[in-house]
């Protein structure tokens, strides 16, 4: 080849280069709702701490963030349950250098106003942040104690958002959550919805939504019984008219198909369920028909 040819071939790359890298396909972004009290557009789903995730090394932590957030992933979310798990979150959002673009949320689940101030404090350090955006109050736990911390806090500029977490689905705590959201101002909700637990439909979720309060639904892909159950069954036909090609899809678009449901937060998903997850999150979801057919489907 002389010297011709070869920037004839060199001209030629280099011209159909940028149509190649156009078609690489970006990643799928992730759907954005309105947080009702302030129009705050957030993804509607984003991720939470797992109990392993502290014994997780930064780098695994990366790998599941980095393409998170490229997708437009924001809400990244600690859980008190899982001791350690802020340190490496935080240690992993500093070395991809991408705190400025997440959405923290933490919660306090101390005893006393002195201990929830030094909770809340460790966190803050740990995720090496001045400022969260949503600090939750979890499992009701003193509720009243922080929730009249975290309004100075609002005040003062150490956090965004405010409101109220419980991990356990009984009508007992829902009752109380329901009065609480009723009677005391907050932003945020943050309850287990899902396929296998969706008893907060019966009022909670109504309270939130003529109050104005932004829905966190955990766990929206279910587990337990259902996941084991959803293994022995093929996915009902209508599923494909929602795009749906796996449970975990369907499941998603369950939780975010009730009006009330902000976001979600999905248990430090495997990067390559990411775009699975994000695809579901777009097109139609169920109306009330499917969600009563889908709901029949695991009670039978």
């Amino acid at each position: 080849m002389n010297r011709r040819e070869s920037l004839r071939l060199l001209t030629a790359c280099a011209a159909v280069s940028p149509i190649r890298a156009a078609d690489q396909a970006a990643p799928l972004s992730i759907p954005l709702r309105a947080i009702p009290f302030t129009g705050e557009k957030i993804p509607v789903f984003g991720v939470v701490s797992a109990p392993n995730t502290p014994e997780k090394r930064p780098a695994e932590v990366e790998e599941v963030l980095k393409p998170f957030v490229e997708m437009g992933g924001k809400m990244v979310m600690v859980s008190p349950r899982h001791e350690g798990a802020d340190e490496v979150i935080g240690n992993a959002l500093g070395k991809l250098g991408v705190k400025d673009k997440v959405f923290l949320a933490g919660m306090v689940r101390a005893q006393g106003k002195e201990a929830g101030v030094t909770s809340m404090k460790e966190t803050m350090e740990c995720l090496g942040t001045k400022k969260m955006d949503l600090m939750l109050v979890a499992d009701l736990v003193d509720a009243k104690v922080h929730l009249d911390t975290l309004r100075g806090w609002k005040k003062d500029g150490l956090v965004r958002y405010i409101g109220l977490e419980h991990s356990i689905p009984s009508n007992r705590y829902f009752e109380e959550m329901t009065r609480l959201a009723a009677s005391v101002p907050i932003d945020f909700i943050h309850i287990d919805y899902s396929i296998s637990r969706s008893m907060a439909d019966k009022r909670l979720l109504g309270v939130a939504s003529d109050k104005g309060i932004a829905v966190i639904a955990a766990r929206p892909l279910g587990g337990g019984e259902i996941a084991v159950k959803a293994d022995t069954m093929e996915l009902p036909g209508w599923a494909a008219e929602l795009g749906c090609k796996s449970w975990h899809q369907l499941f998603l678009k369950f939780a975010l198909s009730h009006p009330a449901i902000t976001s979600s937060v999905i248990t430090m998903p495997s990067p390559s369920s990411l775009a699975e997850l994000a695809e579901a999150a777009h097109g139609p979801m169920l109306d009330a028909g499917l969600r009563t057919k889908l709901l029949d489907l695991f009670r039978s």
